[in-house]
């Protein structure tokens, strides 16, 4: 097959977030299943064109956008192995210092998706399958679809996938930007591209895409719940059929402790001696006590209500005045979380340490050292950081949500469990929780055993998920 990605970000060139891994992954397994695999993205002035090898070889283009004709260069890669990667630069809309969360947004991507169309000319490449990704490309689908009904024979056999990261960010704008867009005025319904009132970009991509994906089969689930559907479910309802969860995997060629040279001693299930000497390592690094047999409770996220930290932070208060626990946060997010944060680490500074910043070596030192990974998310459409814990032997107390409950088992439900796990996220059930695992750790160690051997044992391959997304591609095609 021939499959063309369109992406706002990707690992190594460009990253924010969990897509960049996504789209730093499966891109390269695909070209190495035999497909010929392009990804384009926006050529920020913050990639690097000389590491990554970037070159012109296409002469630049004009695409108009709200009357004005803009030049722009296309630049081309094969850094990453088997795969070509395009950058659209046009420093109008790309030379910022955010990637996302500009005052003109909507005009960035309109600006973006524009030129996609025009490229796949520019480059006489015609996939079989165009997979776009989050609201940032959602009017793909719609251009490839309206096109076609006004006889552009070359996009015949083109069939769309769309894939939601996170239902939350829709890309909701005024109205006129549907005119913006270069679309019929037609299209403004509400079985369309109509948003109350407004011209909702991902509601495009659900209507307009073959097949529709999301980033674990609960999430998939979930967003077809009035609660869950951001607006959105009474649409994703009606695609249901179309509507695939495929939980993302894990790059273990960069994440596990046996080849981690970010962290003092490299370990394994199977010699776990080097699993000790890091958290010593961490805790006098930080000035905490070098003690093992206290549990060093650990967090890596944004703080933000989403993350259940509005409810966490007191949790961990009850926890902290009643035991010699200890906690290490690192991350930033809402002010009044990061106060929270920085509030405990006053409050208990022989127990709690809050970098408020984030460092990927200290990230992975904190995988490495820590014994309990937190992770209670309000919603989760997959999630990265419990993945990576698991590996470590981090042994994560996650809520039963999205990705989080595909891929942590509860201990106390099966043997073969790797985490513990629960439901809702509040208080109460937070403080019950903290309070369950510090027993388990202390008090029950043929248990904790178990568990920290089955957290080592838990894979979620890249190659596995690729495998589904092939499948979703061919029932597209068929």
């Amino acid at each position: 097959m021939k499959i063309l990605f369109v992406v706002g970000e990707c690992l190594p060139y460009i990253k924010t977030g969990g897509l960049a891994d996504v789209i730093g992954a499966v891109p390269k397994i695909l070209a190495k299943f035999g497909h010929d695999v392009r990804v384009v993205l926006p050529g920020y002035t913050k990639i690097d064109r000389e590491k990554f090898n970037f070159k012109q070889t296409i002469k630049p283009y004009m695409v108009n956008h709200r009357g004005v004709d803009y030049f722009e260069t296309v630049l081309e890669s094969d850094y990453t192995t088997g795969v070509v990667t395009y950058i659209i630069c046009q420093d109008e809309f790309f030379n910022r210092d955010k990637i996302y969360g500009e005052p003109d947004d909507e005009h960035r991507f309109l600006f973006f998706q524009k030129s996609v169309m025009s490229l796949m000319d520019k480059i006489d490449f015609y996939p079989n399958i165009v997979h776009c990704h989050d609201w940032h490309t959602a009017l793909i689908p719609v251009y490839i679809k309206e096109a076609k009904k006004y006889g552009a024979w070359k996009l015949w056999e083109t069939k769309s996938i769309f894939t939601i990261h996170n239902l939350g960010y829709q890309g909701r704008f005024d109205a006129k930007v549907l005119l913006d867009a270069g679309l019929s005025f037609d299209l403004f319904t509400p079985d369309k591209l109509e948003y109350y009132g407004m011209f909702n970009f991902m509601k495009g991509g659900l209507v307009y895409a073959d097949k529709i994906t999301t980033v674990s089969p609960t999430y998939a689930k979930e967003i077809l719940e009035p609660q869950n559907g951001w607006g959105l479910d009474g649409v994703l309802r009606s695609r249901e059929k179309d509507l695939t969860g495929i939980i993302n995997g894990l790059d273990y060629n960069d994440w596990g402790p046996e080849g981690d040279l970010n962290i003092p001693v490299r370990y394994s299930v199977y010699k776990r001696e080097g699993k000790a000497k890091c958290k010593e390592v961490l805790q006098k690094a930080l000035g905490l006590d070098a003690k093992h047999e206290v549990p060093m409770f650990t967090l890596v996220s944004r703080l933000a209500e989403q993350k259940g930290f509005d409810v966490l932070a007191g949790a961990i208060r009850d926890l902290l005045s009643n035991t010699k626990a200890q906690f290490v946060f690192q991350g930033t997010g809402e002010p009044k979380y990061e106060k929270q944060a920085h509030d405990l680490a006053r409050d208990f500074p022989n127990q709690v340490k809050y970098i408020d910043k984030y460092s990927e070596q200290m990230a992975r030192m904190i995988y490495a050292a820590g014994d309990i990974f937190l992770m209670p998310s309000k919603y989760e459409p997959c999630g990265l950081g419990q993945m990576i814990a698991l590996t470590y032997g981090n042994v994560p107390l996650c809520a039963y949500t999205g990705g989080l409950c595909d891929t942590v088992f509860d201990i106390d439900m099966s043997d073969k469990g790797n985490g513990f796990l629960f439901s809702p996220v509040t208080y109460d059930n937070c403080r019950e929780n903290l309070w369950r695992v510090y027993d388990k750790y202390t008090n029950h160690k043929d248990i904790w055993e178990r568990v920290t051997t089955n957290a080592f044992k838990s894979k979620f391959t890249w190659d596995e998920s690729v495998r589904k997304y092939e499948e979703v591609y061919k029932q597209a095609l068929n």
